[in-house]
């Protein structure tokens, strides 16, 4: 039997409510972080689809407020499962080894959804960053092709027209401008999760690596209690021969005590 099966049995019978009532947590946030995980997947196809329609002639500003609000929400699903996941690591450490290895399935899990989430962030800002130059650019083309196209004649009865459209032509890429810069904004810095991650299996592997230790140690003693063992039966079987030979020494010397008593009562 192995020493976590040991330590285990041991913690079961020092305080089974415990032990069960901290299974039943261990359950219970697994599949919460299952489900955090699913809902990641979904919003990353959301997001995915949502950022094709982004400078295109379908874009508006309800689009990009569903992209704002989609990449929020997903924010804090990350940041709350990572929470959980660093929970569940600190659970499994008194957990069984198929307890373990779920956790092990979740992280793997979980940090393949964070690549896919992080790419898609790329996009994003890749995307950003050129649907606000365009706006520029057009805005700059626009304001020239205005004032080019006035008619000398027309430009004085026209002025008043010419700045309301100006104002609100600036005011709407100023919104739309706004709206992509939070969209930026948005973006999660998903290396320090990896890290946090990584810190977890590195904790993970010092607490198989002290299970081991303990395991190696008991090994060990286990041999210098069999090496002890075998000599004390070797020193056991010297000291029983010893003993036999010093009874058939006596048994002997009696023998002839008794014979030479013999001889001389006859004589």
């Amino acid at each position: 039997m192995s020493y976590g099966a040991i330590r285990e049995g041991q913690d079961a019978l020092l305080d089974p409510h415990g032990q069960e009532s901290q299974a039943e947590e261990f359950r219970e946030l697994s599949q919460e972080i299952s489900k955090n995980i699913f809902q990641i997947n979904g919003s990353v196809s959301a997001l995915d689809k949502q950022l094709q329609k982004l400078g295109a002639a379908s874009d508006s500003r309800d689009l990009r407020q569903q992209l704002h609000n989609n990449q929020q929400r997903s924010n804090q699903l990350i940041t709350d499962t990572a929470s959980s996941l660093r929970h569940l690591a600190n659970l499994a450490r008194k957990s069984t080894k198929q307890d373990r290895l779920q956790l092990d399935r979740l992280k793997s899990q979980f940090s393949e959804t964070l690549r896919s989430y992080q790419q898609t962030q790329k996009k994003i800002s890749q995307k950003t960053k050129e649907v606000i130059s365009s706006e520029q650019r057009a805005a700059i083309q626009q304001s020239s092709q205005d004032e080019h196209g006035w008619d000398s004649k027309k430009m004085v009865s026209a002025e008043s027209t010419e700045e309301q459209l100006t104002h609100k032509d600036l005011e709407d890429i100023q919104v739309r401008h706004e709206a992509i810069q939070q969209l930026e904004s948005d973006l999660l810095d998903v290396n320090s999760i990896f890290k946090d991650l990584a810190a977890m299996v590195h904790e993970q592997g010092g607490t198989v690596d002290s299970i081991v230790h303990h395991v190696e140690s008991a090994s060990s003693n286990v041999e210098g209690a069999n090496e002890n063992l075998i000599a004390a039966s070797k020193h056991q079987a010297k000291s029983r021969k010893k003993t036999c030979f010093i009874i058939i020494g006596a048994i002997v010397v009696l023998g002839i005590i008794g014979l030479i008593i013999g001889l001389t009562v006859k004589k």
